[in-house]
């Protein structure tokens, strides 16, 4: 039986530098040891989409497994970036009415995402 962690391992620099494609760079490591710990997880279920044959890896199917914990990351990393208070909270300890509350949020959100759009 072919050992797939053992071929895939073997692209490790070219996993590094698709991770840190996404932006990453103290964790691009991480990342892709994560992906690692993934694909041996998976206990051979997914080798025949992972390997082209014996001795070659579906490059593309790497990138999408990284992409995807990467992602992963994203959303529990903005998750935990979420303390704050609700818009009911907000209005009830400041005495600001909930919908301009709503109004100012909304404003503030067009602007950054047309600053980020230039």
């Amino acid at each position: 039986m072919v050992n797939v962690l053992n071929i895939v391992a073997k692209e490790h620099k070219k996993w590094l530098r698709i991770a840190r494609s996404f932006g990453l760079q103290e964790t691009a490591e991480d990342l892709v040891q994560d992906m690692y710990l993934k694909i041996h997880d998976w206990k051979g279920k997914y080798d025949k989409t992972l390997m082209f044959n014996k001795t070659e890896v579906n490059h593309y199917f790497v990138f999408l497994v990284l992409r995807n914990l990467f992602l992963d990351l994203c959303r529990a990393n903005k998750k935990k970036a979420a303390k704050g208070y609700s818009m009911l909270e907000l209005s009830k300890q400041t005495g600001i009415d909930y919908y301009s509350i709503y109004r100012t949020k909304n404003k503030i959100q067009k602007l950054l995402n047309q600053k980020l759009e230039k």
